[in-house]
């Protein structure tokens, strides 16, 4: 879940580590950790941050597959919700645009 979150939203999941149920991952700012972290509270998903732009997760003991799917979804369509509501950085340099001769204009 969090290495694909990291190929295709690597702004808000990047830097993965852990083992297990203890896990955490960076977002590349503190203002899109707090920005990805408070929609995820509020559908039900607690996380804890870290340092300036960590998330952990604080999972029950009792945390099986069931729980692990519910994630996902959570998860998927709370990046989906975030990305769709505003343009993410490039995903390509733009091309230059050649210096404009006034002369020719």
């Amino acid at each position: 879940i969090l290495e694909k979150a990291n190929q295709n939203h690597s702004h808000y999941v990047s830097n993965i580590r852990g083992a297990g149920t203890v896990i955490a991952f960076d977002c590349a700012t503190p203002a899109l950790r707090d920005e990805f972290q408070g929609p995820m509270r509020n559908n039900g998903v607690l996380m804890g941050t870290n340092g300036t732009q960590s998330i952990r997760f604080c999972p029950a003991l009792t945390f099986d597959l069931d729980h692990v799917h519910e994630f996902q979804g959570v998860f998927e369509s709370t990046l989906k919700q975030l990305t769709e509501s505003k343009p993410g950085p490039p995903l390509t340099n733009p091309v230059p645009e050649e210096p404009r001769n006034s002369m020719h204009e």
